[in-house]
């Protein structure tokens, strides 16, 4: 065979080789998963200066490694996030998500040709000092911050080598607040100038056994009998003696 010739079948063979490896790499450059949407939505939510407060790294990760298609929103938080309580963290990893949907285009997130990637959760890896070993938040398009529930991941007796955890759901109650309210009051103590209903609302006092009212031009007073040696005075609906 002249060289020619042998010239001539290198070119035709690389062009063959090349024109395959063409027909291979194309559809898979063309249908390969693209998460750059995805990473835009981590960075805006990154930059939030809400979310800047409590987390400082914000990034996409899959949720199941055997669908490419479904994603964690994970944060890394601060100590700051760790001194909140669980009914804070709860509104806290709701803002984060506040933030993710508005840039989430409906959790139809284009991620390649005819592909589309969506968000989970909301996945929360805590500082180093905190006890849990996870927060997660599962995604919704339409909830407000109160309106999730945070399942927190526990370490077992609290032991930070402790490999076994313990699950618990916080949720938001707006009577929480009240009942706490209502609870840091009766323990409060009696005090001369507090009206009928305080008096009540306390712990060691309630209600009375019984009251015996007296109508004078000044008004109306009453004696309210707790037991034996134990009663309280008011002129009209004030408290201005106590004996115990």
């Amino acid at each position: 065979m002249s060289k020619k010739k042998i010239i001539l079948l290198i070119s035709t063979l690389s062009v063959v080789v090349v024109a395959i490896i063409l027909a291979i790499a194309i559809p898979m450059y063309i249908n390969r998963l693209d998460t750059s949407n995805l990473d835009a939505i981590a960075e805006k939510v990154g930059n939030d200066k809400g979310v800047k407060k409590n987390f400082n790294q914000v990034w996409m990760s899959k949720t199941d490694k055997s669908n490419d298609r479904v994603y964690d929103l994970s944060l890394a938080a601060k100590p700051s996030f760790t001194s909140l309580s669980d009914k804070e963290k709860l509104l806290t990893v709701g803002e984060v998500m506040e933030v993710a949907q508005k840039n989430s285009n409906f959790n139809k997130i284009n991620c390649g040709k005819d592909k589309v990637c969506s968000i989970s959760r909301i996945y929360i890896l805590p500082a180093k000092n905190d006890k849990a070993v996870s927060y997660e938040v599962a995604y919704d398009l339409l909830n407000k911050p109160e309106e999730n529930t945070l399942l927190i991941r526990d370490r077992v007796d609290d032991n930070p080598e402790s490999t076994g955890f313990q699950r618990r759901e916080v949720t938001y109650s707006e009577n929480d607040d009240e009942q706490s309210e209502d609870e840091e009051y009766q323990e409060k103590k009696i005090a001369i100038g507090m009206t009928k209903q305080e008096v009540i609302q306390l712990k060691d006092w309630g209600r009375p056994k019984s009251i015996h009212k007296t109508t004078t031009a000044s008004g109306i007073n009453e004696q309210w009998v707790y037991g034996i040696s134990r009663y309280l005075y008011f002129d009209n609906g004030v408290l201005t003696t106590i004996q115990e």
